[in-house]
């Protein structure tokens, strides 16, 4: 409702604007006036341009009156953020502070549990454990994903996937694709991410040779596109980088840009909204073709999972379950959001994830001598960029480790998980409650939006000590974190499938890029005491600059 209001009022003004240009600028021919001129919308008269703002003042004055009655309905028993604003409530102390930061603070003031105001919804943060349980595992019917809030600047890639998907359809997508993700995909990540590894040791070398510095997250961004290209979509790199990267990157930079300037969503006049327009429709006919092409040509060859890759098992799935049907329009759909999906999911979070390791690794030069050790143990003292294997070619994918050596990655491993914990690269996620949950002795009631609070559990004393200090030992020991204390990939029904391929996939790089390369930051005061390095405003959390780093290459005995 609120989007048509603001549709309704944007055509209003866009009416208003053109009754001044002819004011204004009546001395000049219709083309020669600066307003580009929209049929219908521009050929209104007053007196319809006048009707049409006063419906408009009144729809939006209604709107803000039933929020305002809605929420003093509500009637929480928990601490409440004090807000003196109608309808924005806290919007203004968001916009000028890190968001993450201030509901952690929050907690800190009220407790684990409180209640503030924002653009006219009741939210309710919580950081509890046994509080995160009941919403995440106990009470989950009565929880929904709150897509149309927290997801919505980037539903245009979501779409209908398994993120955003609620019932029968969430579990019949997750049943699909549980098994490809937690065993398949696991037996080829190795070999797609070595690839990728080699590629970017290029750069890196010729970063060394050269003396000239590389932004190492953007790097890593690519690199875990071209992963997850290749193990789901079976792209090449080259295809992954300049095809794929140049159509979906862009969308998801001006979702992000929305999230905290949502106004950029109604300014069709801007060439930025076409230009988002116009992308999505490309990455939507560039994935459905992929998929399409696919279908035909397991259809030409009669074979089935012949590229080995994600899509073939749940074409095999489709297959399956739907014996002699042909693959419709409504399922290319469905499947192309099922895809999108895992990209956004199954790369951004993974490169921010590496990104913060390294920005760690390059202040800590004892962790970093102790990878090395334990990159040797698994590995071996080799030139993974030119040296030769067992066959007397360049090292490959048939020369790595087995699935039970790369699980030795124990310290590798722990760095990536202590980032996870005190970077908290995804802070938040929203929940909507569809019917009363009670937590404690507190009832949430229906509508209410519930934030996880997984940055603020994440650097709690009491479950965390010394939380923010980087300690990686923490995930080196016997003892498992108790539960919902550490929530990277949410815990519960809802976990992250995609986790065991981010961990594998990320813990190579860590290894053998540390094996072979020392960074040294190019801006040293990035890394200085009292500097927060983190976006304010960007998901997955990432440096609010780029982050420039001079490489030097070690001696490998």
């Amino acid at each position: 409702m609120l989007l048509f209001h603001m549709a309704l009022a944007a055509v209003a003004v866009y009416s208003g604007l053109i009754h001044l240009e002819s004011i204004y600028y009546g001395h000049l021919d219709l083309d020669e006036r600066p307003l580009y001129k929209i049929p219908i919308i521009s050929e209104l008269s007053d007196e319809e341009t006048l009707l049409l703002f006063v419906t408009v003042i009144f729809l939006l004055v209604t709107y803000v009156i039933r929020q305002m009655n809605e929420l003093k309905l509500v009637k929480l028993n928990m601490p409440v953020v004090p807000c003196t604003l109608p309808f924005l409530g806290t919007a203004f102390q968001f916009l000028t502070n890190t968001p993450w930061d201030l509901m952690e603070s929050w907690h800190r003031k009220y407790g684990s549990i409180y209640t503030f105001k924002l653009l006219g919804r009741t939210c309710v943060s919580i950081e509890k454990p046994e509080h995160l349980k009941i919403i995440l595992q106990s009470k989950i019917q009565n929880v929904k994903k709150d897509v149309h809030f927290a997801y919505k600047p980037f539903l245009c890639i979501l779409g209908g996937g398994i993120v955003t998907s609620e019932g029968e359809s969430w579990m019949y997508q997750r049943r699909k694709i549980s098994g490809a993700l937690k065993v398949d995909i696991l037996e080829t990540i190795p070999g797609a991410t070595l690839g990728a590894v080699q590629r970017l040791m290029s750069k890196l070398d010729r970063c060394a040779e050269n003396g000239s510095s590389i932004d190492i997250a953007e790097e890593l961004r690519h690199l875990t596109l071209q992963v997850i290209s290749e193990t789901f979509l079976s792209l090449d790199a080259q295809e992954s980088d300049t095809n794929f990267a140049t159509m979906y990157l862009p969308i998801v930079e001006e979702g992000n840009k929305r999230v905290w300037s949502p106004e950029r969503q109604y300014m069709f006049f801007m060439p930025s909204f076409w230009k988002h327009i116009f992308g999505i429709q490309r990455l939507n006919a560039y994935v459905s073709k992929l998929i399409t092409d696919r279908w035909a040509l397991r259809n030409i060859e009669n074979k089935k999972g012949s590229n080995g890759d994600i899509l073939d098992k749940v074409l095999d799935h489709f297959e399956k379950e739907n014996p002699g049907r042909s693959l419709c329009s409504r399922s290319v759909r469905q499947l192309r959001d099922e895809f999108k999906t895992f990209m956004l999911a199954g790369h951004e979070t993974s490169a921010a994830m590496m990104t913060w390791t390294f920005f760690e690794l390059m202040r800590r030069d004892e962790i970093k001598r102790m990878i090395e050790q334990e990159t040797a143990d698994v590995f071996g003292v080799k030139d993974w960029k030119n040296g030769k294997g067992k066959s007397g070619n360049l090292l490959n994918r048939n020369d790595l480790p087995s699935r039970e050596e790369l699980s030795k990655l124990i310290l590798s491993e722990a760095c990536l998980k202590e980032s996870l914990r005190l970077y908290s690269v995804v802070p938040v996620v929203m929940r909507q409650i569809s019917k009363p949950v009670q937590v404690e002795n507190h009832i949430i009631p229906k509508n209410t939006s519930v934030t996880i609070n997984i940055q603020s559990v994440h650097h709690n004393e009491t479950y965390w000590p010394n939380p923010m200090h980087y300690d990686p030992s923490r995930f080196t020991q016997s003892k498992i974190p108790d539960p919902y204390t550490f929530i990277p990939f949410i815990d519960g029904p809802r976990n992250c499938l995609g986790q065991y391929l981010a961990l594998l996939e990320s813990k190579m790089v860590i290894a053998l890029i540390t094996q072979r390369y020392d960074f040294k930051l190019v801006n040293p005061d990035f890394a200085r005491e009292g500097c927060d390095p983190r976006h304010r405003y960007i998901v997955p959390i990432s440096p609010k600059n780029s982050l420039d780093v001079t490489v030097s290459k070690k001696i490998l005995a």
